[in-house]
């Protein structure tokens, strides 16, 4: 009676692997959305927040996570060690995101100095504001990208199934809906946004770490080992140990409040953003869900800003705060008793409408 012939199984990794897998493949969700969040709330402050700005952003950010998926995806299947380079890639994608804040710092004078030669074209200006959210995000999201390929090879093998499949999104999707939440409403307003980029590199090195104590390198090798390791051992170096050597400082507030989008034709014309805020005095400087808030000094003008943008001042535009409460009152038959002011602003308005005696704000 000929034999039947044995049908060729796929390999399946260690039950222990698979759990190790959806838990990192969920930090990486969970750190990707915190990266997003915080490079999105930074970059606004530089590129403005018009749609067409915010629109980039995204694009920017959704095309790195698209071309590294194509690319690890035309490497997963070929590779011998999918482990090893899993483990490599998700080292590497905290190391990109400390790297990309010495950027975000160089932002606003780096869109001063191409805003002259971009100012007339529109689809140029647009150009500008997408290479600038390249250079901060697209080198980290192509690594981000490239992990669903990897994370996929390494829990499934070279099966097709649907169940596992769904798995793994599903991981990614809770990890991810965590790490918005939690960038947006605990750790911005908290620790600022440098500091939320850092606190998403701790998820990524904790997922790295778990990876590594899993495989306990026997199946990563020793090549793949060192440059784990190197990565780990810059991101750590980095973050930790100061230096005139270290491109990764604490943010100039003076920098990142100076309202590069809306001054740019203006700096352009004086000179460097740095030089010329030092002319004034940061008196208060909050960051919160909403944007910045700052408060600055200078001679006899005191100004308040929001996310870069000069909203109110004692002079300039104190005489509009005021008549755009007085005008209505003043041409009003009779004394009011009731009004309603839309918006509080700086709240000169709100006093004004006051000394009228009308009613109550």
């Amino acid at each position: 009676m000929p034999r039947i012939p044995r049908r060729r199984r796929n390999p399946q990794a260690p039950l222990r692997l698979r759990r190790a897998v959806l838990v990192v493949y969920g930090a990486s969700g969970f750190a990707a959305l915190a990266y997003e969040v915080a490079w999105t709330k930074t970059l606004s402050m530089i590129l403005g927040t018009t749609t067409y700005a915010y629109s980039t952003m995204l694009t920017t950010f959704l095309l790195g996570l698209a071309l590294g998926s194509f690319v690890f995806g035309r490497i997963a299947d070929r590779i011998r060690r999918p482990q090893a380079l899993l483990t490599l890639v998700q080292a590497v994608i905290p190391l990109t995101a400390v790297l990309s804040i010495p950027l975000l710092e160089a932002m606003p004078q780096w869109f001063v100095d191409l805003f002259p030669a971009a100012r007339s074209n529109w689809v140029k200006l647009e150009g500008v504001r997408f290479l600038l959210s390249a250079g901060a995000m697209f080198v980290p999201t192509f690594f981000m990208g490239g992990m669903f390929p990897l994370v996929t090879r390494v829990y499934m093998g070279r099966r097709s199934e649907g169940k596992s499949l769904g798995t793994l999104y599903a991981a990614n999707t809770v990890g991810a809906i965590l790490g918005s939440f939690c960038a947006g409403f605990i750790l911005i307003p908290l620790i600022g946004r440098q500091n939320a980029i850092l606190a998403a590199t701790l998820v990524n090195l904790a997922a790295v770490l778990i990876l590594a104590g899993v495989l306990r390198w026997r199946r990563v090798g020793p090549a793949w080992g060192g440059a784990v390791g190197g990565a780990l051992a810059v991101t750590a170096l980095l973050c930790i140990v100061p230096g005139p050597w270290n491109p990764v400082t604490r943010w100039d507030p003076r920098i990142m409040a100076s309202g590069a989008y809306v001054y740019a034709a203006d700096y352009a014309e004086r000179g460097k953003i740095s030089e010329l805020m030092q002319e004034l005095s940061l008196l208060f400087y909050d960051e919160a869900t909403e944007g910045t808030v700052s408060v600055w000094h200078a001679e006899y003008i005191l100004s308040l800003r929001t996310s870069g943008k000069v909203e109110a001042s004692s002079y300039g535009d104190m005489v509009t705060q005021k008549m755009i409460a007085h005008l209505p009152l003043l041409y009003h038959r009779g004394d009011p008793k009731e009004g309603v002011m839309i918006g509080l602003a700086s709240g000169i308005s709100v006093v004004v409408r006051i000394n009228h005696h009308c009613g109550q704000p």
